[in-house]
């Protein structure tokens, strides 16, 4: 007897968002900036945003330089998902 199943694949859709709580994150802002007080420097000011696919795989802070001009502070991957693009 042959019994053929379908596959199923359940998308879900990935989400961006700011985040307030940034010192949450501190281990993965350490990826990118080893030294806390480096961080310390820009996060107050910046503003993060944490990138969530089924869980928490980036975070990115932005600052904003002035005259329309913002820049990335830290950008980090979470190791077991780096290669994946989502960077």
């Amino acid at each position: 007897m042959f019994v053929r199943y379908k596959k199923v694949i359940i998308l879900k859709k990935m989400k961006i968002y700011r985040e307030n709580n940034k010192r949450a994150y501190l281990h993965l802002l350490l990826l990118a900036d080893e030294q806390e007080s480096m961080i310390d420097r820009y996060l107050d000011n910046g503003t993060m945003y944490v990138l969530d696919d089924n869980g928490v795989k980036a975070i990115i802070v932005v600052c904003d330089a002035g005259d329309g001009v913002l820049e990335i502070k830290n950008l980090a991957v979470e190791p077991q998902f780096r290669r994946y693009g989502y960077g």
